[in-house]
């Protein structure tokens, strides 16, 4: 019976991963870094960004009864320019950005004062618009769209990580931070993290090479209302541009689920991921498991899904609907006394392992 779960294990077969995968574009090799940005930050942004910023310009002095004498309209090159300027200042950091704009020798070493001046930066920062929200419904009403002000760049961005490389078989899902300390409805404080204050991201991404795949921007609660259905949402958000090619998705315990599992085989995608022992649907065999001997396994199965316990230092608990709980391996623990001897480990845990580091990379 493949509707129950069962401790007669037997093995998962797989359906092959027969999809083209890499680069859909090889640039030659006299091709630069930037050649390399915009195949993800295509050049037609500049203009966008140019156009929009003169509109916003223009309806902001129109405002102003003394208008703004110092204002002249921007360019698509200006636009390029400014937006490296940005760059550097992350990468040379400076307490304040007069210092960029320094005479001593010592303190300006950029090249931006000669590339722009310091009062034009301003201009350029006090006018910058991307996107015209005139259409975007007030917030706290349906349809108010946190990120209106960027839309156009994250959608084209998106849209061109996906386009430019294809995902291998392997994917792997989890959350990543965007450093930022400033004024923001939806930044983030999580301590655990290398980078504690941000934009929380949900990122697929490839555990092959690090390539980001896919991104999804954390701006609120899931309408769902709890972590289970959040965690759920996001894998099928990030995972429905590669559904039915029998891809194998890792995701690590806030995502993992039986029933979202289940939705991906139904749809020719495979997953493995650590999973909590609260999830609705887990057998108690597992759930329940007192293991206390390093090594020690538990293996319960429904269909192609399989749940596993086993013991490391801790115990790790695990579900997947690719890897065969036929297959053991072996992988090398230090023991109290110092020495080090070969423990049993089930497959699952060495593919985990293995694919599961896509966006921490």
């Amino acid at each position: 019976d493949t509707s129950t779960w069962s401790t007669s294990i037997r093995r998962v077969p797989l359906e092959p991963f027969t999809a083209a995968f890499g680069p859909s574009k090889v640039l030659s090799a006299d091709k630069r870094e930037l050649d390399f940005f915009h195949q993800l930050f295509p050049e037609e942004l500049y203009q966008t960004i140019a156009d929009e910023t003169n509109r916003y310009a223009d309806e902001c002095i129109r405002k102003n009864p003394r208008g703004d004498s110092k204002w002249r309209r921007t360019t698509p090159e200006e636009i390029r320019a400014f937006i490296g300027i940005q760059v550097v200042m992350g990468i040379i950091h400076a307490p304040n950005q007069d210092l960029y704009f320094s005479k001593n020798q010592l303190i300006h070493s950029t090249g931006i004062q000669s590339i722009i001046t310091r009062d034009r930066l301003d201009k350029l920062g006090q006018y910058l618009h991307v996107n015209m929200v005139d259409d975007n419904p007030p917030r706290g009403e349906p349809g108010h769209d946190r990120l209106a002000h960027v839309r156009p760049v994250i959608d084209t961005v998106r849209h061109q990580c996906k386009e430019a490389y294809l995902p291998h078989c392997e994917t792997s899902i989890d959350e990543a931070m965007i450093g930022f300390t400033g004024r923001l409805g939806f930044k983030q404080y999580m301590p655990m993290k290398p980078i504690k204050r941000g934009i929380k991201v949900w990122v697929r991404a490839d555990p092959h090479n690090g390539y980001v795949n896919d991104i999804q921007i954390y701006t609120e609660k899931s309408s769902q209302g709890t972590e289970c259905g959040l965690g759920e949402r996001v894998v099928l958000d990030l995972t429905k541009d590669i559904l039915g090619r029998n891809h194998h998705v890792y995701c690590d315990n806030y995502f993992t689920s039986v029933p979202l599992f289940e939705k991906l085989l139904k749809d020719k995608t495979y997953a493995c991921g650590t999973v909590r022992l609260n999830r609705k649907g887990l057998p108690g065999l597992v759930t329940k498991a007192k293991l206390w001997k390093q090594g020690e396994v538990v293996q319960v199965q429904k269909g192609k899904m399989v749940a596993t316990a086993w013991r490391d230092k801790c115990t790790i608990s695990l579900l997947s609907t690719n890897s065969d709980p036929t297959i053991t391996t072996e992988v090398e623990r230090r023991q109290k006394d110092g020495s080090s001897a070969k423990v049993p480990c089930p497959a699952v845990v060495k593919q985990y392992t293995q694919f599961m580091n896509g966006v921490d990379r």
